[in-house]
């Protein structure tokens, strides 16, 4: 099975959705999903960028890029060096918790 394959079963068991509604959402029928999920396909960029969206994950955790930090600033990087370490639930809790926070901070701007 593909490394692709993996992940885009393990961001849609993540989000909490159905090979159903992630193909819906996507824009694919369900065995189409189901062959993306079993490593007999793969996505194209477009489907690959639209199942990232859907299931709230990057498109460089869905085709596993390696993380390069070296512009960062040092306190960034520390941070993102450590994120990157963590479980890819507990990524998505925090990407989803800055999600939220930043959501706050520009309603508090408003």
């Amino acid at each position: 099975m593909s490394g692709i394959a993996d992940k885009i079963r393990q961001a849609r068991h993540l989000a909490g959705l159905s090979q159903e509604k992630l193909a819906d959402v996507v824009g694919v029928k369900r065995v189409t999903l189901a062959a993306w999920e079993t490593g007999r396909n793969e996505p194209n960029s477009e489907h690959i960028r639209k199942i990232a969206l859907a299931c709230g994950v990057t498109t460089d955790w869905l085709l596993e890029m390696p993380e390069d930090f070296t512009g960062m600033a040092n306190d960034a990087r520390a941070i993102a060096e450590k994120i990157a370490r963590l479980k890819p639930e507990d990524k998505l809790m925090i990407e989803r918790l800055l999600t939220a926070l930043s959501a706050d901070d520009k309603a508090a701007a408003k």
